[in-house]
């Protein structure tokens, strides 16, 4: 799923997070151990039995996907809005929340135009816009309502120290994914209805993000700091293995630097650092690396919506970030979920976006991986993310005969591409439960294998790949 990172495994599993009409996370909050209501979680539960009505042609998907957008609906506010109550007691508005109801609205409302979701949809995208601040850089959508009153922010227990940093109001975080989630969603609102009184807002918007992610200041610290803070993210395995003096700077950069980070941010504002990594905000006392794949992800769908967008260089570092260092194995030795989910979720976007094989290898990679830490896959995979495919260019995702074969439906503008990876130790000769023909098969280095998938064997821990033979 696309916020608690717990695995849906058949149609029944819905009910672990539709209960008393209303959708949950199937999880308990680390800090007061209650559950959320997420809308986030919602959508990604629509794409998933989107994406199995598609390959199955079975009714029960489009029920279960009618009740998931009534629960959605019935619980918005009057005022357009959803409210969580994640971190505290005054039941606050997330607005990365509030924007999966927004896109799950959207989704329905592209799928068949109907009046009480057009209502429900006008609200949610006016209540997304009216929550920014103004900055020195342009507009900024905000992560949350506590932003907006400092005193209940810290009343929450956030441990902001309100500044004007970049000319923005107190309690304004700077989230970056937040606001490229917001832009997306009104963006995509205002492509479903024709709607455009949003446009100088997203205008705005998309020049604070341009600014932003430009800003490089005191290159010589910065790679100073981020070489101290990449000891932070060797795996465990490995930073075992480091000198004494190096494991003794790791531990310094753990309880000392990375806790007082943000002083340096505030002096020198700058979100793309050293190496490409990509922090998550400028104003919070504490670092999460784990966001790394989430900015990614939101890039790549900004990219997506706005091609003329000059993302590809910062888009590129970020995934150096990943491949080209510690990261990725820190992630899998530690079985991050978060940092490997958003990977994955990245990737196919990389690859419906990017013809490159190497995606399509970082992706079965990542797969294998997820198959071994049980992550389960991100409902994208199924190939009926909205952003990405029009509804005329879905196709539907094929079954493997064989449960040890994972699947990822990379169809896109009505070309179809179906990478097909082998998560055990065996070779599995690869065999469909539904119709594939016309698709000619590569292995893993890009060879041309065969045009009969009937004929071909995948080997242990590798993938193949099927590409539209057609012109």
């Amino acid at each position: 799923m696309w916020g608690s990172h717990t695995t849906l495994r058949g149609p029944a599993d819905v009910y672990r997070y539709l209960v008393h009409g209303f959708v949950y996370e199937n999880r308990f909050e680390w800090r007061h151990k209650w559950k959320i209501c997420a809308e986030n979680e919602a959508y990604a539960l629509y794409i998933t039995l989107h994406g199995l009505q598609l390959a199955t042609g079975k009714q029960l998907y489009a029920l279960l996907k009618r009740q998931l957008l009534c629960a959605a609906i019935s619980r918005q506010s009057q005022d357009g809005g959803w409210y969580h109550g994640e971190w505290s007691d005054f039941m606050e508005s997330h607005y990365r929340l509030h924007n999966g109801g927004l896109l799950l609205l959207e989704a329905a409302f592209e799928e068949q135009r109907d009046a009480t979701v057009e209502a429900s949809l006008r609200t949610a995208a006016a209540y997304t816009a009216r929550h920014a601040d103004t900055t020195d850089l342009g507009l900024w959508f905000l992560h949350d309502s506590l932003e907006e009153d400092v005193e209940l922010l810290l009343k929450s227990g956030s441990k902001l120290t309100p500044s004007r940093l970049l000319g923005k109001s107190p309690g304004t975080k700077l989230i970056l994914n937040t606001h490229l989630d917001s832009i997306v969603a009104l963006d995509r609102y205002r492509e479903l209805t024709g709607d455009d009184r949003y446009a100088d807002q997203i205008a705005s918007a998309r020049e604070s993000t341009r600014a932003l992610l430009a800003l490089r200041p005191a290159e010589w610290l910065y790679r100073l700091v981020y070489w101290a803070v990449g000891l932070t993210l060797l795996p465990p395995t490995e930073a075992q293995r480091l000198p004494l003096p190096l494991r003794a700077a790791r531990r310094i950069v753990r309880e000392h630097l990375l806790p007082r980070l943000h002083r340096i941010k505030q002096r020198f504002p700058r979100m793309v650092m050293p190496r490409g990594l990509i922090d998550r905000h400028l104003s919070m006392p504490h670092y999460d690396v784990n966001y790394q794949t989430v900015n990614l992800m939101d890039l790549l769908r900004l990219r997506r919506r706005f091609p003329q967008e000059d993302l590809a260089p910062v888009i590129e570092g970020a995934i150096s970030a990943v491949t080209d260092t510690g990261l990725l194995r820190s992630w899998m030795e530690t079985r991050q979920r978060q940092g490997l989910g958003y990977w994955i979720e990245a990737l196919y976007h990389l690859c419906t976006l990017e013809s490159d094989l190497v995606y399509r290898r970082y992706l079965a990679e990542a797969i294998l991986v997820a198959e071994d830490i049980e992550l389960g896959l991100p409902p994208s995979l199924l190939g009926t993310n909205p952003e990405a495919v029009k509804p005329r260019d879905r196709i539907p995702c094929p079954s493997p005969a064989d449960s040890r074969i994972r699947v990822a439906n990379l169809s896109c503008s009505g070309k179809r591409e179906i990478l097909a990876v082998n998560c055990s130790g065996v070779g599995i000769a690869l065999a469909w439960e539904g119709d594939v023909a016309g698709l000619e098969w590569k292995a893993a280095h890009g060879q041309l294998i065969t045009k009969d998938a009937s004929a071909l064997t995948v080997p242990a821990r590798s993938w193949v790949l099927g590409v539209d033979g057609r012109p």
